[in-house]
């Protein structure tokens, strides 16, 4: 899906420019280095930084704690990734990866994507007690058999045993920045790609700033 819409991407700057009389002529610029993305800004045009946000990058879901990408998946389609012109992506979007653990959803939005991460991986959230309430992921709803959001047919698509009973908040995801997730985000800063920690869980965040900061990346 990140391929298929960046090629439509690069077609409707195409389709912008054929408007505005030709090549380079329309208001929206995709360039893959800032020193361009300045110089189209400064024309008063719009610099587009392609970026990526899913779940499974490279093809990094994992099943039972098992990966199912390695170091070669992960290079390869870093590669790729920047030819298409990608600058900018995160490593998590909505389930725990082969990456990292994610920081989740709260409430009855929780519920549905942590039964989304049981069938994506094989279990749930390993959402435990964290003592600090200023630093720690979201709190899914634990849903009961006579909950209304049962009786009006989310259970039909809640996983056996609907959710897990988890402690009182602050929650963390014990699911952090793996080796291959580190090793991901080394190879994301010899690319000198824009490297955006959102949605991992608190660990894994923390572990990729520690990473990012002792190799003084800025991007």
């Amino acid at each position: 899906s990140v391929y298929l819409q960046a090629r439509d991407i690069y077609k409707m700057q195409d389709y912008i420019d054929a408007q505005a009389g030709g090549p380079a002529k329309g208001f929206s610029r995709t360039f893959p280095n800032p020193y361009e993305a300045r110089r189209v800004a400064n024309q008063g045009k719009l610099a587009v930084v392609l970026g990526m946000e899913v779940s499974e990058p490279f093809g990094c879901g994992e099943r039972n704690y098992v990966p199912q990408c390695n170091r070669t998946d992960i290079v390869r389609e870093l590669d790729h990734l920047h030819r298409v012109g990608v600058r900018q992506l995160e490593i998590t979007n909505k389930f725990d990866n082969a990456l990292t653990g994610v920081a989740g959803d709260s409430g009855t939005t929780g519920t549905i994507t942590n039964t989304g991460n049981f069938y994506a991986t094989g279990h749930f959230w390993d959402m435990e007690h964290c003592d600090d309430g200023e630093n720690s992921d979201k709190s899914p709803t634990t849903i009961h058999n006579d909950d209304a959001l049962i009786s009006n047919g989310l259970g039909a698509l809640l996983a056996p045993g609907i959710t897990p009973i988890y402690p009182a908040e602050p929650l963390c995801n014990q699911r952090g920045l793996t080796d291959l997730g580190a090793y991901a985000i080394r190879q994301i800063m010899d690319r000198k790609m824009i490297f955006d920690p959102d949605h991992m869980s608190v660990y894994g965040r923390d572990a990729a700033l520690h990473l990012l900061e002792a190799n003084d990346y800025p991007g």
